[in-house]
Protein backbone atom coordinates (compact mmCIF):
# COMPACT_ATOMS: atom_id res chain seq x y z
CA UNK A 1 0.00 0.00 0.00
CA UNK A 2 1.71 3.33 -1.15
CA UNK A 3 1.38 5.92 1.92
CA UNK A 4 -0.63 3.11 3.56
CA UNK A 5 -3.31 3.56 0.92
CA UNK A 6 -5.27 0.88 -0.98
CA UNK A 7 -7.12 1.53 -3.95
CA UNK A 8 -9.58 -1.21 -5.81
CA UNK A 9 -11.81 -1.23 -8.97
CA UNK A 10 -15.15 -3.41 -8.93
CA UNK A 11 -14.98 -3.71 -5.52
CA UNK A 12 -18.68 -5.93 -5.29
CA UNK A 13 -18.96 -8.34 -7.42
CA UNK A 14 -22.26 -8.12 -9.66
CA UNK A 15 -23.91 -10.45 -7.19
CA UNK A 16 -22.99 -8.61 -4.51
CA UNK A 17 -23.54 -5.33 -5.89
CA UNK A 18 -27.10 -6.36 -6.33
CA UNK A 19 -27.88 -7.85 -3.17
CA UNK A 20 -25.90 -5.40 -0.69
CA UNK A 21 -27.68 -2.28 -2.75
CA UNK A 22 -31.00 -4.26 -2.72
CA UNK A 23 -30.68 -3.68 0.64
CA UNK A 24 -29.34 -0.65 1.67
CA UNK A 25 -32.55 1.30 0.93
CA UNK A 26 -34.14 -0.15 3.95
CA UNK A 27 -32.22 2.31 5.83
CA UNK A 28 -32.80 5.49 5.91
CA UNK A 29 -30.98 8.69 4.95
CA UNK A 30 -30.66 11.31 8.20
CA UNK A 31 -29.09 14.83 7.81
CA UNK A 32 -26.43 14.74 11.22
CA UNK A 33 -23.85 13.91 9.72
CA UNK A 34 -20.45 16.30 10.76
CA UNK A 35 -17.59 16.57 8.51
CA UNK A 36 -15.30 17.30 12.03
CA UNK A 37 -17.43 16.97 15.44
CA UNK A 38 -14.48 19.03 17.00
CA UNK A 39 -15.10 21.73 14.35
CA UNK A 40 -18.17 24.38 15.84
CA UNK A 41 -18.23 25.25 11.60
CA UNK A 42 -18.48 22.16 10.39
CA UNK A 43 -20.63 21.34 7.68
CA UNK A 44 -23.47 19.16 8.10
CA UNK A 45 -24.12 16.06 5.63
CA UNK A 46 -26.32 13.14 4.86
CA UNK A 47 -25.94 10.02 7.36
CA UNK A 48 -27.06 6.31 7.30
CA UNK A 49 -26.43 4.11 10.22
CA UNK A 50 -25.29 0.75 8.89
CA UNK A 51 -24.22 -1.03 11.64
CA UNK A 52 -27.42 -3.58 12.16
CA UNK A 53 -26.70 -4.78 8.71
CA UNK A 54 -25.67 -8.36 9.05
CA UNK A 55 -24.87 -9.28 5.59
CA UNK A 56 -23.05 -6.12 4.67
CA UNK A 57 -21.17 -6.25 7.49
CA UNK A 58 -20.32 -9.66 7.30
CA UNK A 59 -19.39 -9.22 3.64
CA UNK A 60 -16.85 -6.60 4.80
CA UNK A 61 -15.29 -8.21 7.43
CA UNK A 62 -14.52 -11.40 5.43
CA UNK A 63 -13.04 -9.37 2.56
CA UNK A 64 -10.54 -7.57 4.76
CA UNK A 65 -9.72 -10.42 6.69
CA UNK A 66 -8.98 -12.06 3.48
CA UNK A 67 -6.96 -8.83 2.13
CA UNK A 68 -5.10 -8.07 5.06
CA UNK A 69 -4.60 -12.21 6.51
CA UNK A 70 -5.52 -10.67 9.76
CA UNK A 71 -8.55 -10.98 12.27
CA UNK A 72 -10.11 -7.55 12.43
CA UNK A 73 -12.74 -5.58 15.10
CA UNK A 74 -15.65 -3.53 13.93
CA UNK A 75 -15.38 -0.01 14.87
CA UNK A 76 -18.03 1.86 12.74
CA UNK A 77 -20.10 0.77 9.99
CA UNK A 78 -22.37 3.66 7.96
CA UNK A 79 -22.97 5.64 4.55
CA UNK A 80 -21.79 9.73 4.11
CA UNK A 81 -23.80 11.31 1.43
CA UNK A 82 -23.59 14.90 0.11
CA UNK A 83 -24.54 16.48 -2.59
CA UNK A 84 -23.05 20.46 -3.94
CA UNK A 85 -21.86 22.34 -1.37
CA UNK A 86 -21.23 19.52 1.23
CA UNK A 87 -17.23 19.81 1.23
CA UNK A 88 -15.67 17.33 3.97
CA UNK A 89 -13.56 18.91 6.42
CA UNK A 90 -9.85 17.56 6.55
CA UNK A 91 -9.68 14.73 9.89
CA UNK A 92 -8.43 11.67 10.81
CA UNK A 93 -10.92 8.73 11.28
CA UNK A 94 -8.85 7.53 14.79
CA UNK A 95 -6.02 8.88 16.06
CA UNK A 96 -4.78 7.08 19.52
CA UNK A 97 -1.86 8.09 21.16
CA UNK A 98 -2.36 6.27 24.35
CA UNK A 99 -0.62 2.82 23.67
CA UNK A 100 -3.08 1.04 22.11
CA UNK A 101 -1.31 -1.41 19.96
CA UNK A 102 -3.68 -1.79 17.59
CA UNK A 103 -3.72 -0.17 13.66
CA UNK A 104 -7.16 1.11 12.83
CA UNK A 105 -8.23 1.62 9.42
CA UNK A 106 -10.58 3.01 7.16
CA UNK A 107 -11.95 1.45 4.12
CA UNK A 108 -14.17 3.77 1.83
CA UNK A 109 -16.59 2.34 -0.64
CA UNK A 110 -18.45 4.58 -3.60
CA UNK A 111 -21.49 2.80 -3.88
CA UNK A 112 -23.74 5.92 -6.38
CA UNK A 113 -24.16 5.19 -9.52
CA UNK A 114 -23.23 6.28 -12.96
CA UNK A 115 -20.42 8.76 -11.30
CA UNK A 116 -18.68 11.09 -14.34
CA UNK A 117 -15.47 12.95 -13.87
CA UNK A 118 -16.94 16.14 -14.47
CA UNK A 119 -18.99 15.34 -10.52
CA UNK A 120 -15.78 15.67 -8.69
CA UNK A 121 -16.08 14.37 -4.93
CA UNK A 122 -13.01 13.46 -5.15
CA UNK A 123 -11.04 11.94 -1.65
CA UNK A 124 -7.93 13.79 -1.11
CA UNK A 125 -5.47 12.37 1.37
CA UNK A 126 -3.03 14.68 2.92
CA UNK A 127 0.03 14.76 5.16
CA UNK A 128 -0.16 15.58 8.71
CA UNK A 129 0.39 19.18 8.01
CA UNK A 130 -2.52 19.33 5.49
CA UNK A 131 -0.86 21.24 3.49
CA UNK A 132 0.62 18.74 1.13
CA UNK A 133 -1.54 16.31 -0.73
CA UNK A 134 -0.40 12.57 -0.92
CA UNK A 135 -3.28 11.21 -3.21
CA UNK A 136 -6.24 11.80 -4.30
CA UNK A 137 -9.05 9.18 -5.62
CA UNK A 138 -12.11 9.42 -8.02
CA UNK A 139 -15.20 8.03 -6.29
CA UNK A 140 -16.04 5.97 -9.17
CA UNK A 141 -18.89 3.67 -8.99
CA UNK A 142 -18.21 0.46 -7.18
CA UNK A 143 -14.55 1.16 -6.24
CA UNK A 144 -13.06 1.27 -2.77
CA UNK A 145 -9.90 2.72 -0.92
CA UNK A 146 -8.58 1.26 1.79
CA UNK A 147 -6.28 3.51 4.28
CA UNK A 148 -4.54 3.60 7.70
CA UNK A 149 -7.33 6.14 9.31
CA UNK A 150 -4.65 8.03 11.10
CA UNK A 151 -4.25 9.50 7.62
CA UNK A 152 -5.35 12.83 7.02
CA UNK A 153 -8.12 13.45 4.51
CA UNK A 154 -11.37 14.95 3.31
CA UNK A 155 -14.63 14.38 1.08
CA UNK A 156 -14.67 17.13 -1.28
CA UNK A 157 -17.78 18.08 -2.90
CA UNK A 158 -19.73 17.39 -5.68
CA UNK A 159 -19.42 19.94 -8.42
CA UNK A 160 -22.26 21.84 -9.69
CA UNK A 161 -22.62 19.52 -12.48
CA UNK A 162 -24.00 17.24 -10.21
CA UNK A 163 -27.32 17.86 -10.10
CA UNK A 164 -30.15 14.70 -8.73
CA UNK A 165 -27.18 12.54 -7.57
CA UNK A 166 -25.45 12.55 -4.63
CA UNK A 167 -21.98 11.10 -3.77
CA UNK A 168 -22.34 8.12 -1.41
CA UNK A 169 -19.92 6.00 -0.05
CA UNK A 170 -19.46 3.26 2.90
CA UNK A 171 -17.56 3.84 5.53
CA UNK A 172 -16.07 0.77 7.38
CA UNK A 173 -14.05 0.99 10.03
CA UNK A 174 -12.03 -1.44 12.05
CA UNK A 175 -9.05 -2.02 14.07
CA UNK A 176 -6.31 -5.16 13.59
CA UNK A 177 -4.30 -6.06 16.08
CA UNK A 178 -0.57 -6.76 14.86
Amino acid sequence: MKHNIDHWDSFFSDIEEREILGKFDYYPWRMTGLTDSNDPNSIIFWYKELEEFTELRVLLENKMKEHLKKDIQLMALYANGQTHSQCGSPHQDWHMDDGDPATYYTLLIYIHKQWKPIYGGHTIFMDNTGNEMIASIWPKSNTAVLFDSSIVHAGLEPTIHCKNNMRQSLAFKFKVYE
